[in-house]
């Protein structure tokens, strides 16, 4: 079932990204073809940092304490299953509809935190070809 999770961005390299044209809420497709992380990885080892934007994803606190916990906890249960099934999330700048251009931003777990998600802003290309 669909479940809502409220993120905040924080820029962490490359300042292109611009946040300000990113819709106000994604719709994340989960890319659960086995291999996927490690794939990503590579793929990133591959690049050179200037080449991306990346940013850090957190989830948000809301003013309703429990509201917050549950936030927090389902960020960190997204983070430990894209970890531990080696999978990665992607979300498309178009929500339930085609998107209006291309990109959005591919989401990967870090190892060392369930707090965290990283993202791979993709402004105005296509996810690679491999996603």
């Amino acid at each position: 079932r669909p479940r809502e999770i409220f993120v905040t961005a924080a820029e962490t390299e490359n300042d292109n990204s611009q946040q300000e044209q990113w819709p106000s809420q994604f719709q994340l497709q989960i890319i659960r073809r086995g291999g996927i992380l490690g794939e990503v990885q590579a793929w990133l080892s591959q690049l050179q940092p200037e080449q991306l934007s990346r940013c850090m994803l957190m989830p948000d606190r809301l003013p309703d304490a429990d509201l917050s916990r549950q936030n927090q906890t389902t960020f960190e249960w997204l983070a430990r299953q894209l970890l531990e099934e080696g999978i990665v999330a992607i979300a498309p700048w178009g929500l339930n509809t085609e998107p209006l251009h291309p990109g959005g931003i591919l989401l990967y777990p870090t190892r060392t935190t369930r707090a965290l998600l990283v993202g791979i802003v993709f402004l105005n290309t296509h996810f690679p070809e491999f996603i």
